[in-house]
């Protein structure tokens, strides 16, 4: 029997592991410190698999959305303080380490 699930490991909110299986589509949603200038670092091990990014600063407004696909990095603006996260993950494979704000990984 195929297991239908997910597994987050966060060492602290702005950075974090992504490994599973899904057989359907799913959204995690969790709530981090943003700054001025951000930056999305992803390392993504499943080459065909899409994240759908959705960033919201303090005060609701949407300041980042993309699907992305593979290694990325991104930069946004958005006003300093607390915000959240929303990640839209496809059904499959889902093997990624992920940080925010900070350059942890540099695919250039």
């Amino acid at each position: 029997m195929v297991k239908d699930g997910i597994g987050v490991s966060e060492t602290y909110v702005a950075d974090m592991a992504i490994s599973g299986n899904l057989h359907k589509r799913k959204t995690l949603e969790m709530k981090t410190l943003l700054v001025n200038n951000n930056t999305i670092s992803i390392k993504n091990d499943q080459t065909d698999s899409e994240i759908e990014w959705i960033v919201m600063d303090s005060e609701g407004e949407e300041v980042f959305s993309e699907v992305i696909k593979g290694d990325a990095k991104r930069s946004f603006e958005s006003l300093s303080g607390k915000g959240s996260v929303k990640l839209v993950l496809n059904s499959g494979k889902q093997e990624a380490a992920i940080s925010i704000i900070d350059d942890a990984y540099d695919f250039e």
